[in-house]
């Protein structure tokens, strides 16, 4: 996924701090190890006790690095966008870590999602941003993991895992405390599934998606409030949750467009 700009320029500077991202890199990947084999696990028991048929849309392991002072869900919801990208449009553009069945190379079905595009990027946010947060705020971050399984709507789904750990590098003159995170997820899509989701209204998971979205800027501003994040913190996450919400109601009005004419 990428390292914060503070982290990258450390890196750039010291081949020592270098080698020593890397380490810890590799030890948190061997502690996740564990929980990636439990969510395929997972995986091969949900279609199999479902008898849905299953077609990967996504696979992907993506790594992020940044320092307490950088700490944000920017990076979060970058990888995420372009990963949307990448499955509903150009697969070329896909980022490292990650593989891609682009929709229109899956048959007529799948290309018909297209239209979810907003939508589940924005659930893929949700669950992954959710599962960060659950972990407690940049100033009381420890080594944790959590798995969560989501239906995405239309026979899609969404498993993902995320494990992150932090670090209190002391050899070097920049030695503030360093988060990561890991990110293994999966995206499937099931015409077994979207026929046990039939009744599937678009315009109502839009609706409640930017209700769940909206509540997360009033948290944050709570948050703030409390002294539990900087303003700094507030202003970057408050901007990607008001993106969401912005992406979400332009989608909807767009529905509702289409319906009206």
């Amino acid at each position: 996924m990428g390292h914060s700009p503070s982290i990258a320029d450390m890196q750039s500077k010291d081949d020592a701090y270098r080698a020593y991202i890397r380490n810890v890199e590799a030890e948190l990947q061997e502690k996740a190890k564990r929980y990636s084999d439990a969510m395929l696990a997972d995986i091969n028991a949900y279609y199999s006790e479902n008898g849905y048929d299953r077609t990967d849309l996504v696979s992907g392991k993506n790594s992020d690095f940044m320092q307490a002072s950088d700490w944000s869900l920017a990076n979060v919801k970058n990888i995420i966008d372009a990963i949307a990208k990448a499955v509903f449009g150009d697969s070329s553009t896909q980022p490292s870590g990650v593989d891609v069945n682009g929709v229109a190379e899956l048959g007529k079905a799948i290309a018909d999602l297209r239209h979810l595009e907003v939508y589940v990027a924005g659930k893929c946010f949700e669950v992954l941003s959710g599962i960060i947060e659950s972990f407690g705020s940049s100033s009381s971050v420890s080594f944790n993991a959590s798995y969560k399984s989501e239906p995405l709507g239309n026979g899609m789904h969404l498993f993902a895992t995320v494990v992150c750990d932090s670090y209190k590098p002391t050899n070097f003159i920049n030695n503030e405390e360093i988060y990561q995170y890991l990110y293994i997820y999966e995206v499937k899509y099931s015409a077994g599934e979207a026929q046990a989701q039939a009744k599937f209204e678009l315009t109502k998971l839009y609706e409640d998606q930017i209700a769940a979205f909206t509540a997360k800027v009033e948290d944050l501003l709570a948050q703030l409030e409390a002294d539990k994040i900087t303003p700094q913190q507030y202003s970057a996450n408050a901007e990607v949750y008001n993106g969401l919400i912005a992406n979400s109601s332009a989608a909807l009005d767009a529905l509702r467009q289409k319906a009206g004419a």
